[in-house]
């Protein structure tokens, strides 16, 4: 009979179909079987339980010389009973079913004893919950562990025979190693079916995530391609982007935030980096206080600005003694200026001192303006705060703007939490998931995370009325992305809602580094995402007014490229 399929005219000589269960009916969310003791370490919070449980085994095996069971791995592991009844939990917990494999199994139950066969050390109470859990339903089950010989030797196929009092030939037996399920079969006249397993077809598929694999090893890398392995992919672009990048991004920082924030805090997410933040800790978190609040750089600018002072009449600055801060000075007054609406940005006049005349004019309504204004944010600051402690959640930050702002304008210290710290600040109380340990970072392992973790909102350019004034003239490019964001952010949240149906309350932790170089295969060279990526936007400034593209790399390349080559034959002539 064929190892790649089963004819119509064949099947009805068999009487017994044997499915093997792990890899063929039956599926963990791991890369190996193994890498469940990476999530038994984590939550037993013991390092190198992974090795150890590994050891345990080969050591029983060897002592032994033949099949083992769960009782003596852990005889030889030498713990207690509850770190063996967790591992046969999070296996019961855990395996879910293989669907192509499940149905053929009950399309063949119909006309044929359906037995499972299996060289397994678990207890059969442990498979048989699995299987029950998992809705699988046959006549018989044989284990390696409870008879004492396994498929691998062949002795377990011949004990089922006689078991059974069937002629191979009445057997056909369906699993996923070449070995065990089929060249041994075979050769006892048992028919055979391969089925590759899942994890192999998809590697077999997946340079790129192959490759990811082969540098990240441990539990993050393992349920994060795992978790892409079972994904459906989803006729939205965005939605699909979202989910398989966005989403270990979203998942690993809320689950972050699960463990390292106040239960009695009000956690507050800063728009627009916390807007999927927020719908995915709250579906890890339930019983937590949240809000959404708006801390925007331009905000913090406008209401407490460092560069520009009302108080009197300003004087132009020597643009030759400190070129920096000239430049900065007539960008905020420049932004002052439309801001508080006394100009739009397209008439300002391009002359220096008409535009320092301009401010000066309008120094005492602006003023007028923005207490007005900081008032009401204030308001509704203290409104949503009351008097409970505030951590405020944000992404990526260098000098914790943000913060500051919020402890300025409720007159308190705050906690901060990021996922990302590209400085430090003593003076301030706050944590980070991860901090960049580098003096320069490529800022598209920022803007990417970014973009990813964004809202469907346009840029704020005023407040009023205890609101926020979104920009309806933003550019095109802000526009085209808040109109993608939505199914973006679905797609983000749906895979911290299947992580959650498959782990429960067993959630995994996830390393942001491994995290991070996952996120960045949505630009890989070749990849359907990168060119639709290539083509957004992120703002540089707090008045979106100058914006650098996500992925910087496609086109400045060239340029640096020309630019190097000038350095180089300038040198060489120099030289001569």
């Amino acid at each position: 009979m064929s190892s790649d399929s089963i004819m119509g005219s064949e099947i009805d000589e068999i009487e017994v179909i044997s499915f093997d269960i792990f890899d063929t009916l039956i599926l963990r969310p791991f890369v190996k079987p193994t890498d469940l003791f990476y999530l038994m370490e984590q939550e037993l919070d013991e390092p190198g339980f992974h090795d150890r449980r590994i050891k345990a085994e080969s050591d029983a095996r060897k002592m032994k010389g033949s099949e083992i069971t769960l009782d003596e791995i852990y005889e030889k592991l030498g713990v207690p009973d509850d770190v063996k009844k967790l591992e046969c939990e999070l296996e019961t917990t855990l395996c879910f079913r293989n669907e192509p494999v499940c149905k053929e199994l009950e399309a063949y139950s119909k006309d044929h004893t359906i037995i499972i066969t299996s060289d397994m050390y678990l207890p059969r109470q442990t498979i048989e919950k699995i299987m029950d859990k998992n809705g699988i339903r046959y006549d018989r089950l044989y284990l390696s562990s409870e008879i004492g010989q396994t498929k691998h030797s062949g002795k377990l196929f011949d004990h089922i025979l006689e078991d059974l009092s069937i002629p191979p030939s009445k057997m056909l037996h369906i699993g996923d190693n070449k070995h065990s399920d089929v060249d041994v079969p075979k050769r006892k006249g048992i028919g055979t079916s391969y089925r590759r397993s899942p994890i192999s077809d998809y590697l077999n598929k997946h340079f790129d995530e192959r490759r990811y694999l082969n540098r990240h090893k441990g539990l993050t890398a393992s349920v994060i391609v795992a978790m892409d392995m079972i994904r459906t992919e989803n006729e939205d672009v965005w939605f699909d982007i979202g989910n398989r990048y966005g989403g270990p991004l979203a998942y690993a920082y809320s689950r972050y935030l699960k463990e390292v924030c106040g239960k009695d805090s009000l956690i507050a997410f800063a728009s627009r980096d916390g807007y999927s933040l927020k719908r995915c800790f709250e579906l890890l978190s339930p019983d937590s206080d949240t809000c959404y609040i708006h801390p925007q750089r331009l905000l913090m600018e406008m209401f407490f600005d460092e560069y520009v002072q009302n108080e009197e009449d300003l004087k132009m600055p020597n643009k030759l003694a400190d070129i920096v801060g000239y430049g900065r000075f007539m960008a905020r007054l420049k932004r002052l200026l439309v801001f508080y609406g006394i100009s739009s940005a397209d008439i300002l006049p391009d002359d220096p001192n008409m535009l320092l005349k301009m401010f000066n004019e309008n120094r005492h309504l602006m003023n007028e303006l923005k207490e007005k204004q900081l008032s009401s944010y204030r308001d509704n600051l203290d409104r949503i705060c009351s008097s409970k402690d505030v951590e405020l959640v944000d992404c990526t930050t260098m000098k914790f703007s943000s913060q500051r702002f919020v402890e300025k304008v409720l007159g308190r210290d705050i906690k901060g939490h990021y996922s990302i710290t590209l400085n430090d600040d003593s003076s301030l109380s706050y944590d980070s998931m991860y901090r960049w340990p580098k003096a320069f970072i490529g800022w598209s392992r920022v803007n990417i995370p970014e973009f990813l973790l964004c809202s469907p909102e346009l840029p704020i350019c005023g407040w009023k009325d205890d609101s926020p004034i979104y920009d309806v003239n933003s550019p095109q490019c802000e526009k085209d992305r808040a109109e993608k964001y939505q199914e973006l952010s679905n797609g983000i949240l749906s895979y911290s809602e299947t992580i959650l149906s498959i782990f429960g309350k067993h959630s995994p932790k996830m390393d942001y580094d491994s995290v991070l170089y996952w996120v960045m295969l949505c630009t890989a060279k070749g990849t359907k995402y990168r060119d639709l990526l290539k083509d957004n936007k992120w703002a540089s400034n707090p008045d979106h007014s100058d914006w650098s593209p996500i992925i910087p790399w496609d086109n400045t390349i060239g340029l640096f490229r020309r630019y190097a080559i000038d350095v180089l034959f300038k040198l060489s002539k120099s030289d001569r």
